[in-house]
């Protein structure tokens, strides 16, 4: 079966060879629509190890986290991280490969928070998302595993004037690099931690008042929240999901006003169910306005490790969808085949994982 399995994924490769136009013959592909890929830190000192890396294990599309607007202090300061991402970006492109530079979305983590004087909460507040109870969206070390201890994470209005010009600013500088592509985590609103998941947030004052403009409507009183039958919760939804489809339409825009070959990569979790709605990340819509979504994914949950054969069906499901939506850009398959503590090893998951891949024309991330 292993010899089938490989067979499989190497004609796979060899028809990827050579770009082609898509079903509708509207858009010709592009390198995204190739990408074999794996995450690396980025610093001016591992820069020859990363590019090393991609040549020994084949990897056409290199991904490095160098995140500016998600940590505080590249916030303010992005100077040295853009250095570096100038410097992988010209290394990158002598190996005739392309790269592309993660970057969060509405999420801020400011180092040691509990030992100095400012942080992302204590300069804006009024700049954080909040429920409707006002509790802001701020945590600490242990409400998620990319916390540390001491740490404070917040989650931002799309809708904070001030902040999102810095952040479009940052975007720009990013693009100007040279980078191949923009790797923008998770743009959500507020309701995936602990908590948080029926707030329906956010409830802060420059949200309110943008659906008050919009809508006329009093988001802190005029909604039955969770009510589907309330039609002003329905335009509530609708809301909350132009407004993140518009803020990757604004990165796209501003990124390529600089560099028009810069790729816009909105990372979404969210498969094909009610959590879309919640989060406000709906990959319908989102498509229209990125170059790649990349869907972490498990179907039916687990990982290939652990899958029952309708957890595998449903995962097939989930990507063909995916597919449907992309008319023909890339979907990047962010997904998960082993840990530690299963109980198989790890070379048949894997497999299994690239072959499920292959099969529904995503692209692999292991």
């Amino acid at each position: 079966m292993s010899k089938y399995i490989l067979g499989f994924i190497l004609l796979g490769h060899l028809l990827a060879c050579s770009p082609k136009e898509t079903a509708n013959n509207k858009l010709p592909q592009n390198w995204t629509n190739y990408v074999r890929t794996a995450g690396h830190g980025l610093s001016k000192g591992n820069i020859d190890a990363t590019i090393q890396d991609a040549i020994e294990t084949n990897l056409f599309g290199i991904e490095v986290d160098n995140d500016i607007p998600g940590r505080y202090e590249s916030f303010l300061n992005p100077a040295e991280k853009l250095e570096a991402q100038q410097l992988m970006a010209a290394r990158t492109h002598e190996i005739n490969n392309f790269a592309f530079v993660y970057v969060a979305g509405l999420e801020c983590i400011t180092a040691h928070a509990d030992s100095v004087q400012h942080t992302f909460f204590k300069d804006h507040p009024d700049w954080v998302q909040r429920d409707i109870d006002n509790r802001p969206a701020m945590f600490g070390g242990g409400d998620a595993f990319w916390i540390s201890g001491g740490d404070e994470d917040v989650w931002i209005s799309p809708y904070a004037s001030e902040w999102r010009k810095k952040y479009m600013e940052h975007i720009r500088q990013i693009a100007a690099t040279g980078i191949d592509g923009i790797f923008v985590d998770i743009p959500y609103w507020m309701t995936h931690f602990d908590g948080w998941e029926d707030t329906w947030a956010s409830f802060d004052d420059y949200t309110v008042e943008a659906f008050r403009v919009k809508s006329g409507l009093n988001a802190r009183t005029d909604l039955r929240l969770g009510d589907n039958s309330d039609p002003n919760f329905r335009k509530w939804i609708d809301f909350r999901i132009e407004t993140l489809t518009n803020f990757m339409e604004e990165v796209a825009e501003t990124a390529k006003s600089v560099n028009p070959d810069c790729k816009t990569i909105a990372e979404i979790y969210p498969g094909i169910g009610e959590e879309a709605v919640r989060v406000g990340a709906d990959v319908y819509e989102m498509y229209k306005v990125v170059d790649v979504i990349a869907h972490e994914y498990s179907g039916g949950g687990g990982n290939a490790a652990t899958k029952n054969p309708q957890q595998w069906f449903q995962r097939m499901i989930g990507m063909y969808t995916f597919r449907a939506f992309a008319e023909g850009k890339a979907s990047w398959m962010l997904s998960y085949s082993w840990g530690r503590n299963n109980k198989v090893e790890p070379q048949e998951p894997m497999k299994n994982l690239a072959l499920s891949n292959l099969m529904a024309g995503t692209n692999h991330w292991d």
